[in-house]
């Protein structure tokens, strides 16, 4: 069982942070969600149907982030579906 620990040697605290993702068609959102989580980048995705989710750690000082990204699709046939995201 490992805890990380900060630089002090106290445990971090988690600070969860929802990061929501939103624009027009076709501007690049999952580009640049693929390219800050997984270090890649895709040149031709296909237009997002819906919502994709991310997630990245990121050890900073006493605290941990743990960022949940949402890339919400611009496509209007799943608005309602998407819209929850927006207000949670």
């Amino acid at each position: 069982f490992f805890v990380p620990m900060s630089e002090g040697g106290d445990p971090l605290e988690d600070l969860p942070l929802k990061i929501v993702v939103v624009g027009g068609a076709g501007v690049g959102k999952t580009g640049v969600l693929q390219r800050y989580v997984h270090c890649t980048f895709v040149p031709d995705t296909t237009p997002t149907s819906g919502v994709l989710f991310g997630l990245k750690q990121i050890d900073s000082g006493p605290f941990r982030l743990l960022l949940h990204l949402v890339d919400v699709g611009s496509d209007e046939r799943h608005g309602t579906r998407t819209r929850r995201h927006y207000e949670n």
